[in-house]
């Protein structure tokens, strides 16, 4: 160890040679550092060109090209400046990663990145598109547990499940990071867990869902959609009796059944039930276009409680629990 003299307050202090022979080993500690550095700069005073206002640069920064006051202007200025690659960069970054690039990397999957890549450059916009009019319908909160924070447009089936869904709001419900890491499919994971049937043999293409009430599109205990390929996608709201919601779900696929056959589409469902939230069934009302589809199902409907041994009054009551 070598002994120093501190050029700031005088106090011998001991050092390596190493740090002396590298030009340092001058100051005692931090804070004589840092006190001379503020009394003897050496730097120079700038202007910076977003803001105008004057800013003093170190050498360091001057060596580095520094122009702005802060990184609020550096990257204010930066927005729409556009970055070039040129190509020795790209052989540059090639040539530093050919040892873990491709099938030599661990995590290699075959090659599926680029394919998820070129999906979401092709498709952004939908998916921003979706993703607004979910938050928008749900108020900018969480449907779980109410915050606004860090919020995420959840795939309550996901695309993997089923890519034509994907952009379909009724298929989306905000939920916050923390709620959405809860769910099954989250990154991926468990989605032979969802209860849903693609009966393909018969041509039927059923998916239902049982979901919590408030995920639905809106109140209802029952909804569905018809995805461009022919999918029939039932969502039915959780209830304490799985009877009930058997029994909703029959419900709704009768009454799908004998729209599509009618030529009701679903725009005009969903058209009536949106304008008129204020009725405790719309479907009930004469004016309603699938008043008779409705009708006929709810009929359907009172046979199968009466022959499951539920009493009709308790079922219908057993609605008025649901929040959404």
């Amino acid at each position: 160890m070598a002994v120093k003299l501190c050029q700031v307050c005088k106090k011998e202090f001991n050092t390596f040679p190493s740090v002396i022979k590298s030009g340092n080993g001058k100051f005692c500690s931090r804070s004589c550092y840092y006190s001379y550095k503020k009394s003897n700069k050496t730097g120079k005073i700038l202007e910076c060109p977003v803001c105008k206002k004057s800013f003093y640069a170190d050498p360091s920064h001057i060596r580095k090209n520094r122009k702005y006051c802060s990184q609020r202007c550096s990257s204010t200025a930066s927005i729409g400046r556009k970055i070039v690659r040129t190509q020795t960069w790209k052989d540059n970054i090639s040539a530093n990663h050919h040892d873990i690039s491709g099938l030599k990397n661990p995590n290699w999957k075959g090659g599926i990145s680029k394919e998820e890549t070129k999906y979401h450059n092709k498709y952004w916009k939908q998916f921003k598109a979706f993703k607004e009019s979910v938050f928008e319908r749900d108020n900018y909160k969480c449907k779980n547990c109410g915050s606004t924070k860090n919020l995420h447009a959840h795939h309550i089936i996901p695309r993997k499940v089923l890519k034509s869904a994907e952009f379909i709001r009724a298929n989306g419900v905000t939920l916050c990071s923390s709620c959405h890491k809860k769910t099954p499919s989250w990154g991926g994971r468990n989605k032979d867990l969802y209860q849903y049937v693609i009966e393909k043999e018969n041509k039927l293409n059923i998916i239902c869902k049982y979901i919590p009430h408030c995920w639905q599109d809106y109140d209802t205990a029952g909804n569905y959609f018809v995805t461009d390929d022919g999918v029939k996608v039932f969502f039915i709201s959780e209830m304490e009796n799985q009877d009930f919601m058997f029994c909703v779900f029959i419900h709704e696929q009768i009454e799908q059944y004998i729209c599509q056959k009618r030529g009701i589409t679903q725009k005009m469902v969903d058209d009536w039930d949106l304008s008129h939230l204020e009725l405790d069934n719309p479907g009930s009302h004469p004016d309603c276009p699938y008043y008779e589809a409705h009708m006929f199902a709810t009929y359907i409907e009172q046979e199968i409680i009466k022959k499951l041994g539920h009493d009709w009054r308790t079922y219908d009551q057993s609605f008025d629990k649901l929040k959404w």
